[in-house]
């Protein structure tokens, strides 16, 4: 049984498969409000995707559903094991070095088990730890007092009342170095000892070796250097090792009376609001962004109907459903004539523009909430109809075929009609368990290319049963047109509806 988490460690928000696209961790992450998401593999940690890397996808204008998050997760993932969550100051540090956000925390066997966040360090974070998060450097005495070693005691003590400070600093007189230190205890231990500070020398007198610190050093290690070596001031020193500064031990205590304390933790809140405002203006960043992608994904350009990769997925929810609760469904497909001869006409700008005015017209013919009309590819156009019988389909493509010919295109090309028109596949399946989404598909291709056939500017229809599920029959020959009382148009035959299912529901 696994022992309860530390504060710090929170549980992790979203967690998804490499093979899960990335345009899909997207929408994760905003029905979550999860800042990121980590990767398993094998329930270990492959990799960590978060709303940066979201951002900066964007800006390269990618198409997120084309990738994968193995393809563009960050997979040096810096992680800390359970039994190293310990020092709350040394996470901080870990997330200011490698510029991060989120810290997986891994059990002994290298399962993930929880994240550390800033938040969450935040919240464990008290007063007296406010050492740790302030650099030497902020603090440190600059105009530091210095003394060459070859100066005497009197000089150095009238130094010191004259600066009115504790101590100086005995640095070297060509590198500046500090090679020693003088303070206020130590010529009092001096005059003790009855020496004669006329004579005696800096060199002589002064506490060596000194202790020194970095700049860079956090105000805890001078704390914890102080109470080590015993001493109550500790100079900085650069790189090349020159005098940089010095730190007392009055300061560090000044820094913590409760006036200090309240300036640094306004600070502190001060920090924690801007960087939270940034955050609130990334998630309405990445949540308007989720939108667009959810409509960029499914919405084809040039028509702003449902595109193909939409249809697909409605194609398989809504077969599955036929499947499940024994419902019909139908589907069309149509196809604009004579189009290469419109381009040639009106040019491929007048082509876009008529086949946005054909996919408007085909999406306002379809009322329901569930039906779908999709650009199919090229010309071609598909209306799928959920719980449809024969009869429905039937009646919404002579609503279709009615409302393209009262738009009355101008089609100069057309060898069908003055204006542009369309054929039409309707094919209807009673009951989906006795034959496959594929074989719908190809018989709505089947019967449309019959309707080409008839002479176009109408619709063949049919119904897919076993009969026709079970074989791969030859193309029959077209049965005679019959005149369709409901726009004049010529329509399918009963006789080309070559098998019919028990009754259904139509279409409203």
């Amino acid at each position: 049984m696994q022992s309860a988490l530390p504060p710090i460690v929170q549980p992790v928000p979203l967690v998804l498969p490499g093979h899960e696209s990335v345009a899909a961790a997207v929408r994760a992450m905003d029905r979550a409000a999860a800042s990121c998401t980590i990767v398993l593999n094998r329930e270990k940690v492959a990799g960590i995707f978060t709303e940066r890397d979201v951002v900066r996808l964007l800006s390269y204008q990618l198409n997120l559903d084309e990738f994968t998050l193995e393809d563009l997760m960050s997979k040096d993932v810096v992680a800390l094991k359970l039994c190293e969550v310990k020092d709350i100051f040394q996470i901080s540090q870990i997330f200011k070095r490698h510029r991060i956000r989120h810290i997986p925390v891994l059990s002994d066997r290298g399962r993930l088990v929880g994240i550390i966040t800033p938040e969450s360090v935040r919240s464990q974070i008290r007063p007296e730890h406010l050492l740790r998060y302030i650099r030497a450097s902020e603090v440190a005495i600059s105009n530091v007092i210095k003394s060459s070693a070859h100066e005497t005691l009197l000089t150095v003590s009238r130094k010191l009342v004259l600066h009115r400070v504790s101590c100086l600093v005995v640095v070297d007189d060509l590198s500046q170095r500090p090679i020693g230190m003088v303070t206020e205890r130590d010529m009092v231990r001096l005059r003790s000892m009855e020496l004669n500070f006329e004579v005696i020398t800096v060199r002589t007198a002064m506490s060596q070796p000194i202790i020194t610190a970095s700049p860079n050093d956090s105000l805890w290690v001078i704390h914890q250097q102080m109470q080590s070596h015993k001493v109550r001031r500790l100079p900085l020193v650069k790189s090349n090792g020159a005098l940089a500064g010095l730190v007392t031990q009055t300061q560090m205590l000044e820094l913590l009376n409760p006036s200090e304390i309240y300036q640094v933790m306004r600070q502190m809140q001060a920090t924690i609001d801007r960087q939270t405002a940034d955050l609130q203006q990334l998630n309405r960043a990445l949540k308007a962004t989720n939108e667009e992608l959810r409509r960029l994904v499914s919405i084809d350009e040039l028509t702003q109907i449902q595109n193909r990769r939409s249809l697909n997925h409605h194609l398989e929810k809504e077969w599955r459903r036929a499947l499940r609760e024994q419902l019909p469904i139908a589907f069309i497909l149509c196809d604009v004539d004579e189009f290469k001869a419109y381009n040639d006409t009106y040019g491929h700008g007048g082509g876009d523009e008529c086949l946005l005015q054909v996919a408007q017209t085909l999406k306002r013919g379809v009322t329901r909430s569930h039906d779908v009309v999709a650009r199919y590819g090229g010309e071609e156009f598909a209306i799928l109809l959920p719980e449809t019988d024969l009869a429905g389909a039937k009646r919404v493509a002579r609503s279709l075929l009615t409302a393209i010919n009262t738009l009355a295109l101008p089609h100069e090309g057309s060898h069908v009609a003055p204006h542009l028109t369309l054929s039409l596949g309707v094919v209807a399946v009673p009951q989906a368990q006795h034959t496959t989404l594929d074989a719908m598909l190809s018989e709505a291709d089947r019967l449309l290319y019959c309707s080409k056939a008839r002479g176009r500017n109408t619709y063949t229809a049919g119904v897919l049963g076993p009969a026709i599920a079970r074989a791969n029959p030859p193309r029959v020959t077209l049965p005679p047109q019959d005149p369709d009382p409901g726009n004049g148009l010529p329509a399918a035959s009963p006789e080309d509806e070559r098998f019919l299912g028990e009754a259904s529901r139509g279409h409203g």
